[in-house]
């Protein structure tokens, strides 16, 4: 007779374990956004976290920060840091740094954005392409928010 609610038990909790499971995205988080799903763009805010999404297809220029003769640490790319593990630097000078000459007082065009958001962070990475060269970088706009203006 006690068999009957033991199983009943096991039954229930292995269903409500199967409900919650399915209630978690499979998806790792990652949102790609380009010129076809951006968000519209709003010239009231710049290059910031909230306007990150309606970036594609804008043109940004880097005017840079005030101290970067040390360069930009952590913040150009060869490859989308936010898909994997390789994290190799755009043009480095040691093992994490682009020099400021290979990137400020050019214009980029961007050209995908990708949003990432779990449980404990958010990230964003920005495909641009350099006007001038055709060179194409990822950038991680949380590290120097400020060093880019978006002209339109």
């Amino acid at each position: 007779m006690k068999t009957i609610p033991i199983i009943t038990f096991f039954l229930c909790t292995v269903m409500y374990a199967h409900a919650q499971l399915n209630i978690v995205p499979k998806n790792d988080g990652l949102k790609e956004y380009t010129v076809t799903n951006a968000h519209p763009y709003d010239s009231l805010t710049n290059v910031e976290k909230r306007s990150f999404t309606s970036l594609p297809g804008q043109t940004l220029y880097m005017h840079g920060v005030k101290n970067d003769r040390n360069g930009y640490w952590d913040a150009f790319y060869t490859v989308n840091f936010l898909t994997g593990d390789d994290r190799t630097v755009y043009k480095a000078v040691n093992i994490s740094t682009t020099p400021s000459k290979e990137v400020v007082g050019k214009y980029y065009e961007v050209v995908k954005v990708w949003t990432k958001t779990d449980y404990l962070s958010a990230g964003c990475c920005l495909l641009l392409r350099e006007k001038e060269s055709g060179d194409e970088m990822y950038y991680n706009p949380f590290r120097y928010p400020l060093s880019m203006t978006c002209i339109g």
